[in-house]
């Protein structure tokens, strides 16, 4: 998504049309990733999509 320094609407684009039901997307500390999030963020909860940690969704079977 992110890894090789796209520009912010190249990573909104990418998270926009790749996103499904139990996706995860991994997303690196660059200044075009920080510029992207609150859109990317924006969009998905408009289209009812929850934000939340990893943590929160992974289940231990032991």
């Amino acid at each position: 998504i992110d890894w090789n320094n796209p520009s912010p609407q190249t990573i909104v684009d990418r998270v926009m049309t790749k996103y499904h039901n139990g996706a995860i997307v991994l997303m690196h500390p660059t200044q075009n990733t920080v510029e992207a999030l609150p859109q990317i963020i924006k969009q998905l909860k408009e289209k009812g999509y929850k934000i939340t940690k990893v943590s929160e969704v992974i289940v231990d079977n032991n």
